[in-house]
């Protein structure tokens, strides 16, 4: 098997697809293993038979178990996004990578225009 060395990998940060999958891979590790509490959600407690509903913002590393403890979850039945944190978290993953590939689009687009006229 041959060894590649580490200098060999490069992304190419001019194409707009790597900069797109590379901003989605990095923002989705940041929000999914950091428990940021930046989407809007509903947390449903229980205690003693009785329910109730509380409006929270809550982290999406809490949906795979990363960043709350057991203390933390005492009482809580369960918790979701509400459609203004979708909206946020899809923004953030997708729609943020989105806009940085296509400014790298529109960069090299540009550049290679100016390179006809010269």
């Amino acid at each position: 098997m041959k060894k590649v060395p580490l200098t060999a990998i490069k992304l190419d940060l001019k194409n707009p697809w790597v900069v797109f999958c590379f901003s989605i891979l990095l923002l989705s590790a940041l929000f999914f293993f950091i428990p940021i509490n930046l989407f809007e959600g509903e947390i449903i407690f229980e205690e003693n038979g009785k329910t109730w509903t509380q409006r929270a913002n809550i982290s999406l590393s809490y949906f795979i178990g990363v960043g709350a403890s057991k203390e933390d979850l005492v009482g809580v039945k369960d918790f979701y996004l509400v459609t203004k944190g979708y909206l946020l978290a899809c923004f953030m993953i997708v729609g943020f990578p989105a806009i940085l590939a296509y400014r790298t689009y529109l960069k090299n687009t540009k550049s290679k225009g100016n390179h006809a006229k010269k």
